[in-house]
């Protein structure tokens, strides 16, 4: 079965949802469903070899996803959509390292402090070569972080290059919780705050952190939005009103028939200091709304690379079988009405950064 996408994180519609579910169902589609219903009950009644009912179903529902050419329109299990909403929160079971390196090349850059792999003594240089005796030659790093994930209390054992000399090491997953973000005041009041993901606290502590630097005398702000693949907008629209003031439009919904606009909903928090946003192409989604937001109204200058350019959005639609549709109801479009998908937001001024993507596993 077709595995969901992992590698940008979709926006979910919260208090700017605007799509309302249909109340009928048209003739054509009740046809198309009779059709369907006959040719499953015909192969389940007559085929040579007895199908496996669940696969039937699971494929007709991907043909027809399949059939709209879109990436971001997918089916989900309960349990895939608890994987995904983990992911945007920053929780999932692991032993609390954070990856750097290419294909073939794993490095420890950080140990999350109390994590089973500080508890293990693993150090920031160390080299992963293997994990449960599979060599990771030729793999890519976020491969390599999904196979030292799983679920907690399971185990997971590594083989570290340590200047030179080759050990293994068994660790037990446990709960790993990440900040959704980072900061750092540096001298002459400097802030740097870098924002992994918008999940359900990111708002939030970013508002802490923001006025605890104004109290210390916050005299410029640099927002490291790299490798931020999305998350969910509610948020995304909060901090948006950090920087313009609530109700002020940050992105326009474009549906099949209706336009609207998402609103911000935080109060203004910063004024009259200068603003950096550095972007990458792996800045998506969410990241993208906020990032276009700041540009249009001129309250932040964009550094970096050209963004990814996910500029469209998914509703999740419940399923009588406890699984989820994940439906892309709605492009968006910038204040300015400036198209994002498929053409990114371009920065103010262009400067090549390293990719920062904190792999953790």
């Amino acid at each position: 079965m077709r595995k969901v996408l992992a590698s940008i994180v979709v926006i979910l519609l919260v208090s700017c949802a605007w799509l309302s579910r249909p109340t009928a169902v048209l003739a054509k589609t009740a046809n198309g469903v009779n059709l369907i219903r006959e040719v499953l009950e015909n192969i389940e009644a007559y085929h040579v070899d007895e199908p496996d009912h669940e696969l039937l179903v699971q494929g007709a529902i991907w043909g027809i996803i399949d059939t709209l050419e879109d990436p971001y329109t997918s089916y989900l299990t309960g349990e895939e959509l608890a994987g995904l909403l983990e992911d945007i929160e920053g929780r999932f079971g692991g032993i609390g390292v954070e990856l750097e390196g290419k294909v073939g090349e794993v490095r420890v850059r950080k140990v999350l402090p109390g994590s089973p792999a500080a508890e293990a003594g693993l150090a920031p240089g160390d080299l992963i070569t293997a994990v449960d005796g599979e060599d990771l030659a030729g793999l890519p790093l976020e491969v390599v972080a999904l196979r030292i994930r799983g679920p907690e209390g399971t185990t997971v054992r590594l083989t570290i290059l340590r200047q030179g000399r080759t050990f293994e090491v068994l660790l037990t997953r446990r709960s790993i919780e990440l900040p959704s973000i980072e900061s750092a005041l540096w001298p002459g009041g400097i802030a740097y705050v870098q924002v992994r993901t918008f999940g359900s606290r990111t708002a939030g502590q970013l508002k802490e952190t923001l006025l605890k630097y104004k109290a210390a005398g916050l005299k410029g702000l640099i927002i490291d939005l790299r490798g931020n693949q999305g998350g969910l907008l509610e948020p995304a629209a909060e901090v948006a009103g950090y920087f313009l003031g609530e109700g002020r439009t940050v992105a326009w919904l474009k549906g099949r028939d209706t336009e609207e606009p998402c609103r911000a909903t935080g109060s203004a928090l910063v004024k009259g200091i200068p603003v950096a946003v550095l972007i990458d192409g792996l800045t998506a989604s969410a990241a993208e709304i906020l990032a276009g937001a700041l540009q249009d109204y001129r309250v932040a200058f964009l550094l970096g690379e050209p963004t990814y350019g996910k500029g469209s959005v998914q509703e999740l639609i419940p399923l009588s079988n406890g699984g989820f549709l994940r439906l892309t109801t709605a492009r968006y479009a910038t204040p300015l009405h400036r198209p994002v998908d498929g053409e990114g937001l371009a920065p103010d001024t262009k400067i090549e950064t390293p990719a920062l993507v904190p792999l953790v596993a």
